[in-house]
């Protein structure tokens, strides 16, 4: 066990492994909760739960970042790639949000902590990608209407409330914007 964290309600923990996986325990007893969590092919080194306990995220010696529903132990979403090495220390924001994550490649990473910052992510970084653009031009068949459904969600931004008025960001929001544009 390289890594281990207590939920935020103190009633269960999760660890990670040198096996490349993680598993939850109860507190109380000690007895393993479910079958082990898996998806990194490296040693899990580092884990953490999200403020509100239903999310845990993990990093490993394969230089990537893992979200996973702490009900289910399924993961969320692919793998967060970024750093050149491994991944020694990850943590939730306080209000879940954000990731942070430090690598021995001597770098902190700021990552999106939510499904609406993923989606938010994964849009920017497809804007301009000929998938949802022009579909028709790189894949065919029944792919050509999943790069319009992409389209339209990226469109719609289900993640943002309509009638919410757009916060200015703080000070903090935008250095840690800053930040996290460096490994764009």
């Amino acid at each position: 066990v390289w890594s281990v964290a207590f939920s935020p309600d103190g009633k269960r923990i999760v660890s990670g492994s040198r096996d490349a996986t993680l598993r939850l325990w109860d507190a109380q007893t000690g007895q393993p909760i479910g079958q082990p969590l898996k998806g990194h092919s490296n040693p899990v080194l580092s884990v953490a739960f999200s403020p509100d306990g239903k999310r845990i995220v993990s990093g490993s010696w394969d230089k990537t970042l893992r979200l996973w529903d702490a009900q289910t132990g399924q993961p969320i979403g692919q793998p967060l790639k970024g750093h050149s090495n491994s991944v020694w220390s990850v943590a939730f924001s306080p209000d879940g949000k954000r990731i942070v994550s430090g690598s021995s490649d001597k770098t902190l990473r700021i990552w999106p902590g939510d499904w609406s910052g993923l989606m938010r992510l994964a849009c920017d970084r497809l804007q301009y990608h000929p998938l949802l653009n022009a579909p028709e031009t790189v894949v065919s068949g029944e792919l050509i209407q999943v790069g319009r459904d992409a389209k339209a969600a990226c469109d719609a931004r289900p993640w943002l409330e309509a009638r919410q008025p757009t916060p200015q960001p703080s000070w903090w929001e935008k250095t840690v914007d800053w930040v996290a544009g460096l490994w764009r």
